[in-house]
């Protein structure tokens, strides 16, 4: 073929041959753009929440007012005055510390008073009236205090001890007492076991007021009032309820403490629900220099 047909056809196969290139790769390309679009795309990143807004600061509390300033105890200038307040002052302080002295570190704390053992003889007389011969007692009083010394053997039948706190006398003689075991012993001669006993008692003191009278006054009342002639007649299952009330006059409180075949029965619970209420109202109004005392007393049904 002559030359000047060839190049003519050389040129146009190459058109064509670059037309078909640029047909193939426009069709990749476009494959490839469908393809990214249909396939599923990860859901966006959940922004982060702003922080809560922080709450508002509580304000500040007010100081306290100042204290008011300590009373100032103006002292005596001269010598003998001085002398006298100081006086004055151990005065107030001893009678605040015998406030807290058990009954035994009174007794030890003061000198033998015969003037107080003669006053508590005739009452002590009563008590020990018609006791055994194997029973001894002996009492020794210094100050306001005395010591009894109570000496008994194997046999104690005799109640002293019912007779020594139940006696009304002694409720208007006696301010306080105590009671503590003492030192084993043998009788010298028939060399038998004895029990020794040692009661601490204090006299009341002038202006005082009887605890013994305050709870035997609330206790008659309580015995013929309506409330307890109620409880008996709405629940008369027979029995008893004993009943031991002890008076803390520094508390300003009776408590109780109840025995017997009533008192986990109806009629016992009836009964404590009114003493507590009579003894809650009497402790709330107690006189002024009321002492301690404890009291026994039963409640029969029918």
């Amino acid at each position: 073929m002559p030359a000047h047909r060839v190049a003519p056809l050389l040129a146009g196969a190459l058109l064509l041959s670059v037309a078909a290139n640029a047909y193939l790769l426009s069709t990749r390309t476009g494959q490839r753009a469908a393809r990214s679009a249909a396939a599923p795309q990860p859901p966006p990143a959940p922004s982060p929440r702003p922080p809560p807004p922080a709450a508002p600061a509580a304000p500040a509390a007010a100081p306290p007012p100042p204290s008011p300033p300590a009373p100032v105890t103006k002292l005596p200038t001269s010598c003998p005055d001085q002398l006298d307040d100081l006086a004055a002052r151990l005065t107030t302080a001893q009678r605040e510390v015998d406030k807290r002295l058990s009954h035994a570190e009174r007794y030890d704390r003061t000198s033998r008073s015969p003037a107080t053992e003669a006053r508590v003889a005739p009452f002590l007389a009563s008590v020990f009236d018609g006791a055994p011969a194997s029973l001894g007692h002996d009492v020794e009083c210094h100050g306001d205090t005395c010591r009894l010394t109570i000496v008994e053997g194997e046999d104690r039948d005799f109640d002293w001890q019912g007779r020594l706190q139940g006696d009304p006398a002694g409720w208007k003689l006696i301010g306080g007492m105590s009671f503590a075991a003492g030192a084993p012993a043998q009788d010298p001669v028939s060399k038998e076991p004895v029990h020794t006993q040692l009661v601490h008692f204090v006299l009341q003191q002038p202006g005082a007021v009887s605890g013994h009278d305050v709870l035997g006054a609330m206790t008659a009342s309580y015995l013929g009032s309506p409330e307890v002639a109620g409880c008996k007649a709405r629940f008369p299952t027979p029995g008893h309820l004993s009943v031991r009330l002890d008076l803390d006059a520094a508390a300003s409180m009776i408590a109780i403490a109840a025995g017997g075949t009533l008192a986990v029965e109806p009629a016992g619970a009836c009964l404590l629900d009114e003493l507590r209420r009579r003894t809650t109202a009497t402790a709330a109004q107690l006189p002024p220099g009321t002492l301690g005392a404890v009291q026994f007393f039963t409640v029969e049904v029918p």
